[in-house]
Order: C-alpha cells, then sequence, then structure tokens
C-alpha cells in the first residue's frame, strides 16, 4: 500500500495503521537546504548499500528495530522485511546477482514479500 500526502502547511501529520518507510520528495529546484523538515514518532530503517562491510552492516541492523528496511544498489531499490534482512551476515557475499540479473538478498529472489516501488505522481 502507499499513499501520498501533498505538505499544504507549516505542519502536516500523516499516519498508517500499516506503517511503513517513508520518503520525502521535493519539487523541481527546491532544495533540502531551503526547507527543514523534521520526522517525529517514526523509527529509522536498516539501509543496505553496496559496500557495507559485515561489520557496519551488523551496526546498522543492531540500531534499528523497524519492521522493514531497504536494500540499496545503483540500480534497484527493494524494501523487505526486517527478517529477511537479519538473514544476512556479510552484504558483500550475501547481496548479489541471480542468475537472471535479478537482485537477491542471501542467493533468494525477494518476490515475497513483494518489492516496494512508488512512482512519483
Amino acid at each position: 500500500m502507499v499513499r501520498f500526502y501533498t505538505v499544504s502547511s507549516a505542519r502536516t501529520v500523516i499516519g498508517s495503521a500499516f506503517g511503513g518507510l517513508i520518503y520525502i520528495t521535493l519539487p523541481e529546484g527546491l532544495k533540502l537546504a531551503d526547507q527543514t523538515i523534521t520526522v517525529t514518532g517514526a523509527i529509522k530503517a536498516p539501509v543496505m548499500t553496496e559496500g557495507m562491510t559485515a561489520k557496519q552492516w551488523a551496526a546498522v541492523l543492531a540500531a534499528s528495530p523497524a519492521p522493514w528496511g531497504e536494500v540499496v544498489t545503483s540500480k534497484l531499490v527493494i524494501s523487505t522485511p526486517r527478517s529477511s534482512l537479519a538473514t544476512v551476515t556479510d552484504p558483500a557475499d550475501q547481496v548479489l546477482e541471480c542468475s537472471d540479473g535479478q537482485p537477491c538478498v542471501d542467493g533468494r529472489h525477494q518476490r515475497q514479500p513483494p518489492f516496494s516501488y512508488a512512482h512519483p505522481a
């Protein structure tokens, strides 16, 4: 489930009974330095990036109890449950491309639960 909210005042309150990741997109031409954004009541999600060491990944995962996180590569971002991310002990060895070129975590396609993708409106 994806929900979009437009910031229309100095304070915008959003929420979801389902939880999930929060993405903030800015209008074209607006630089983040021009604005202050404060998010409260959220938990920082674990994000695994290319080149991350096992020690770095363990620290990121330990610092976040969030139920969802992301694997970020140069070509794709996959949102996946923490339970899948927790199986990865060494990102350099376990975050691979499967034989058909699709990203994998621990050698398995991340098709269940489904990929998370939100196309900008």
